[in-house]
């Protein structure tokens, strides 16, 4: 076979636990030929604690208040939480309340930085 003349020589050679094929190990702790055998064999092996359809468990449903009515900050409506961090109902409103934010810092920011000039003139 054509294997790089460095892990020939090691002896290195292996068989691929999910499709049986022989490949050159590049380390001694591999178990498979690809990375395409790996996630064959992670995804018929996995299961996972979420049931199908569904994007959280329970318990981070519980944990993060998924599911609960807030009220959102920039247009006052009501939405139901549907994210762990969600704290606006859509982008839109997300945008332009930290956009109006931003400038209302800025804006305080500057102001206080006249002041001080004015002081330290007079």
């Amino acid at each position: 076979m054509g294997y790089p003349l460095k892990y020939r020589d090691q002896n290195l050679i292996g068989v691929c636990e999910e499709c049986d094929e022989e490949f050159v190990k590049k380390q001694e702790t591999h178990r498979y030929c690809s990375r395409k055998c790996l996630n064959e064999k992670w995804k018929r092996s996995y299961k996972s604690v979420v049931p199908e359809g569904e994007k959280y468990s329970d318990a981070a449903k519980k944990k993060w208040e998924l599911g609960k009515q807030l009220i959102c900050p920039h247009c006052k409506k009501s939405f139901e939480k549907k994210h762990m961090t969600q704290k606006y109902c859509n982008k839109i409103c997300r945008n332009e309340f930290n956009s109006n934010a931003n400038f209302n810092a800025q804006r305080l920011k500057a102001e206080q930085k006249r002041k001080e000039d004015i002081k330290n003139v007079g």
